[in-house]
């Protein structure tokens, strides 16, 4: 169980975090994204959802495959969606790094003490 120590300071870092200008930054594409290309989307999502529904009852399944790379394409395409998927990235990254600092610096902490 955590003390309120651990808990406080993973608050300060997940704030840190939260707080950064790429997550800021990603925060507002999302926002614009979803505003500016709202028909891009939803014509990536039908895409998506036909191609996985027609793989119940197709073998030939070119023509919605076809469709969803044509939807992808486009919506992949625009310099704010380019730029979220950077930001996406680095971000997941981020996490992963921070992630395997902390299970580092824990497991070297629990070698330590156990005196292995």
């Amino acid at each position: 169980m955590l003390n309120e120590d651990i808990i406080k300071c993973l608050d300060d870092i997940s704030s840190e975090f939260l707080d950064s200008d790429y997550v800021k930054e990603y925060k507002e594409l999302n926002k614009i994204i979803e505003e500016k290309y709202a028909k891009d989307i939803v014509l990536f999502q039908s895409a998506y959802s036909k191609l996985e529904e027609m793989k119940q009852y197709s073998k030939d399944l070119k023509v919605y495959e076809e469709a969803l790379i044509r939807t992808k394409t486009i919506l992949f395409s625009y310099p704010e969606v380019k730029r979220f998927k950077e930001l996406e990235r680095l971000l997941s990254n981020s996490l992963k790094d921070l992630s395997n600092d902390l299970a580092k610096h824990i497991s070297n902490k629990f070698m330590t003490k156990k005196g292995i």
